[in-house]
């Protein structure tokens, strides 16, 4: 028979990365991907980020 505190003790030891790997499974099936025109938006905003930053050397 098992013990109450080895049970607990496996429960944490086995049942921690199980749900840790669902959690992880639900993340990336929920993961949405960007339309066209977010990525493009995406792409304009980090250009004028780096256009605004003096200590960037230039872009060719």
């Amino acid at each position: 028979m098992i013990h109450s505190s080895n049970f607990l003790w496996l429960l944490t030891v086995a049942g921690g990365p199980i749900i840790l790997g669902i959690a992880v499974i639900y993340a990336v099936i929920r993961r949405r991907r960007l339309k066209a025109s977010e990525k493009l938006r995406q792409h304009e905003g980090t250009e004028r980020l780096y256009q605004d930053d003096p200590t960037m050397p230039p872009r060719h």
